[in-house]
Parts: C-alpha cells; structure tokens; sequence
C-alpha cells in the first residue's frame, strides 16, 4: 500500500472520529432568574427569562436542554411585581402618595410569573442539587452556558464581621467576592459559585452571562480557585459581564413594556440573534467579517449599543489587569513574530515591530492604540470615541481626565439633591402636622380610615385642603426640581459610562500588547486558551 494511500486512510478515520467527536458533544443551557421576594421580583427578570429562551431555542440545532430556575417555581401564589398603565389616579391619590409614601405605588400591581416549562425555584438547594447533576453528567467537550438575571450584592465591606468568610482570600479580594440574590433572600457568593464550578470537569466548557448587579466579582471565575495569587485557571472557562464587582447594573423595572429596556443581555443575545428584542431591526456585529457572530463581538456590541450606567467586563479584562502592566518596558527577545503568534494574526496589517514601543503608556492616542486593536476592540473604540465627541488624537490620560471632571460635575448634582431631598423630608412632615390639625383622624403614617374617604368621595374636599397648605407648593417645586436634577444626574452618568468603557477598552488593547512581556509562557498558553473561548460562537 503506498504511503498516500495509508495517509488518506488516517485522514479518513480522523474525521469520522472528529465527527462522532462533534455529535456527541452537548450544550446544557441554565438559567437562574427573578429576585428574592414579590417586593423585588420585577416582571423585567421574567420576560429576560422568557426572550432569551426564544433565541436560544430559534438558533440551537441540537435538541434543546435548558433548565430553568426562577423565582418561586412552580409555586401558584404572587411572586411578581409589575406595573398597570391602565391604573386610575386622582389628584387626590397623588397627594395622598406624596404624603404617605411614593406616587409611584398606585399603578403597581402582583401576579404569579408565568409558568415554565420543568422550571424549579431559584433557591440555593435546588441550585446546587442541578449543579452537582451536571458536574456528573457532563463529559470533556460539552458546554455549560448558564445566564443569571436576577439581583446580586455587594461584597462584604467587613470581612471580619461575618464568620463564614473565606479565609483563603485577602481583604481586597473580599472586595470582589460578590453575590447572586437568590429566592427567599438567600446569598449565593462568588466563591461559593466558583467551588461549584471546580466540580466540573476541567475540559467542559463553562460560558456564563451575569446580568445582577456587582456581577463583575464573578469574573473571578477564571482565577484558580477563584484567587488571583494562584494565577490563570486551566478550565475552560469564560464570563460576560453587565457591570463591575463595585457597581450596581441597570436594567430591573417593573414596567411590562420591553422596547424600552435598557440592559446588558438585551444587546449580548440581540447580537447573537442576529435580531433585536422585539425581533424587528437586524444586528450586524460580525466586525471580523468571518461570517459568524462571536461572544466576544456580541460583548463589544452591548458596550457600544446599551445606553445605560453600567460598565460591562469579560473574563479577559480581569485577566489584564492582573498579569499586564503599563510599567515593564519591553525586551529586545520580544520579536514581532511571537506577539504576532499570540494574538493568532490579529494584528495583521500593522507593523508588529513598533509594538514594543506601544505597549505600556497611557500616553498613546485614539488613532495609535487602533493600528493595534483586534475587530471588536476597534469598533467599541471608534463608535464611542465618535458618541463622545473625542478627537483621534486624543489620549487615554487626557481621556481619564475628562471623565474625572464629569464625575465631579455628576458628584456637585448629587449634594444638591440630598440638600432637596431634606427640604422634601421637612415639607411633607409640615402637611402632615398640618393636616393632624385640620382633621385629628389623620395620623402620622396616614393609615386611617378617613384615607379611603380622601382619596374618593371627599377627595375634591382634601385636594382643596392640602393645596391651602404653604408648604404643599414648596413641595411642588422641590419634588419637580429633584427630579430634573434626578434625569440630569442619570444622562451625565449614562455619558460617564461610555467614557469607562472606551478607557477599558483602549486599556486592554495596551495591556494585551505588554502581556508576552511579562507572562510566562504556560500562562500565555492558558491565555490564549480563554481568548479562542470568548471568541467562539454560541451556536453549534
């Protein structure tokens, strides 16, 4: 037999292997959604839960295993707050509101979520019994991609304070030690879901995308152990990120109508729907023109399209910024032909010789960091430098000083807000003494039965009296001023969100560039590991 015969033998059974290899492989979908109680369940994380099950089901080939758990489960009672557009309110509701509590009390309504099929509660018992069921089931090749939209905590601020705080980590690394807020207000912590993770085995692959806030403390994940001190993970790991480990997310409302949400995930799935929420306009952010929509450019077109607070990460940005630095000057070993093999020809076009002398100030322009950025990177660079209004020739220092003057501004708003907000304090407590006075019945916290009467059929009698009330009119004026300055103070924090994500961004492009200066090789392997991860498409 010749020798290219027996080569096309081999040939033969090593696809047929690959391709045994490929059907066997599965992908197991998990969602964790809704919040602790009816209070702050919203009907948002419900129709999160609900859209992402229509895109995974309208792009997945294989037969779909998506297991769900939200809020109460299959429990029959109210667990869902909403709002009703169609809910009346009188002048005289409103004042009795503003008075009492908060206007925005009289459309809110509870329902049960809708059901779902074979869903459970998103308690940690039934968290962890299904995630002890996968670690078992799942074989090397096949992919976990879990999607948490619910709420989350802050790390603990006193790690002292609390006895079952993980010794393993440093009081900085506390800091990052965020939490999912589980159904019945049960704290599932980062370091907790990543033990959980380390059940698995090293070569499933493990795809997350956190939408509560202060995900971020679960970017961890690709820490050994969830430590930075034990360096990069070997799993095959990966995370998409709403928000920062410090930082609450936008996105929980009770309002039903879904053409004005305004979150992370939306433009994440968009993206790899290829179609926007209400399945109308078409998303183009295959930046790379390679034919398909990554994780990666699906993250970078939620940085460029999502209109909100938040400052969303990868698992890679963490990476950066705890084994790059912009202070290791280059070596002369650092040939263009090594950086150019660890960033797999995504530089290609540029001259790979200058990127020493690039890699390690914040005193790089827009338009020099770009020569370098890879596809997604270059277009979350230009489409925000462009909103912000930045020159090419502009750096990132003097970027970061523009950001802190508009957080300064933001920060002058807020104090005269709290100043507001004291007087409102004060003038609602001057009614209500007022009206103690007028009619006796009325007490401090308004619940008499005279409120009903109020509020319907002496409600003209009421309004007539509360507007006879000096105080009622400063009021007026300081509740319509809160909340101009409220929608200022949102705008210019909306504009300062985009500043951070370009810094991010032009950041990593740097960082990525100094990373073969400073990391080992095993740990560039490992990187490059994660880079093809984030890389890759959802969809079989």
């Amino acid at each position: 037999m010749s020798r290219l015969r027996l080569w096309m033998i081999y040939a033969q059974i090593f696809l047929f292997w690959s391709s045994l290899e490929s059907v066997s492989a599965r992908d197991v979908f998990v969602t964790i959604g809704g919040g602790p109680d009816p209070a702050n369940n919203q009907v948002s994380l419900e129709k999160n839960v609900e859209y992402f099950s229509r895109v995974v089901a309208d792009n997945h080939s294989q037969p779909l295993d998506h297991r769900i758990l939200f809020a109460d489960g299959p429990a029959s009672d109210p667990d869902l707050k909403y709002i009703d557009d169609a809910a009346e309110s009188s002048p005289a509701m409103k004042w009795m509101c503003r008075i009492i509590g908060d206007e925005y009390w009289i459309s809110l309504r509870y329902r049960n979520h809708h059901p779902i099929a074979q869903e459970k509660p998103a308690d940690k018992q039934h968290l962890d019994e299904l995630m002890r069921q996968l670690a078992n089931d799942l074989d090397d090749g096949d992919r976990l991609v879990l999607y948490v939209t619910a709420h989350g905590g802050p790390a603990n601020s006193d790690v002292n304070a609390h006895d079952d705080v993980d010794a393993r980590f440093t009081a900085s690394e506390h800091a990052r030690d965020t939490s999912i807020i589980l159904w019945g207000d049960e704290e599932l912590r980062a370091s907790e879901f990543i033990d959980w993770l380390d059940r698995f085995s090293p070569d499933v692959q493990v795809i997350v995308v956190m939408v509560q806030c202060y995900s971020g403390g679960f970017a961890e994940m690709v820490f050994r152990e969830g430590d930075r001190r034990f360096g990069l993970s070997e799993r095959a790991r990966c995370g998409f990120f709403s928000q920062r480990h410090d930082r609450a997310s936008a996105g929980c409302t009770p309002a039903i109508d879904e053409s004005n949400y305004q979150e992370y995930s939306s433009y994440f799935w968009a993206a790899l729907d290829g179609r926007s929420r209400d399945g109308v306009d078409l998303i183009q952010a295959d930046y790379d023109k390679d034919g398909r929509v990554s994780m990666a450019e699906a993250h970078a077109y939620a940085m460029i399209t999502c209109d909100t607070i938040d400052v969303p990460l990868r698992t890679s940005d963490v990476v950066l910024r705890r084994l790059s630095n912009f202070k290791v000057e280059p070596t002369e070993s650092d040939s263009p032909g090594f950086v150019q093999s660890i960033f797999g020809g995504l530089l290609s076009g540029t001259d790979t010789a200058d990127v020493a002398s690039k890699t390690n100030s914040l005193d790089r322009t827009i338009d020099e960091i770009l020569a370098f950025a890879r596809a997604d990177q270059s277009e979350v660079i230009t489409q925000l430098a462009s909103i912000l209004e930045l020159p090419g020739d502009l750096s990132v220092r003097r970027i970061q000083r523009q950001r802190r003057k508009l957080t300064e501004r933001i920060d002058k708003k807020y104090a005269v807000v709290s100043d507001l907000s004291d007087a409102e304090v004060t003038l609602i407590e001057e009614i209500r003494r007022s009206l103690n006075q007028a009619n006796p019945e009325f007490r401090e916290h308004g619940f008499s039965p005279i409120i009903t009467q109020w509020t319907s059929a002496r409600g003209d009698e009421f309004v007539t009296l509360i507007e006879s009330f000096e105080e009622s009119q400063s009021l007026e004026h300081v509740q319509l001023k809160i909340e101009e300055l409220t929608k200022e103070i949102d705008e210019l924090e909306r504009h300062e969100a985009k500043f951070e994500r370009l810094v991010l961004t032009l950041q990593n492009v740097l960082l990525e560039l100094n990373l073969p200066n400073v990391a080992d090789e095993p740990t560039v392997e490992r990187w490059k590991k994660l880079m093809e991860l984030e890389n890759s498409s959802l969809w079989p």
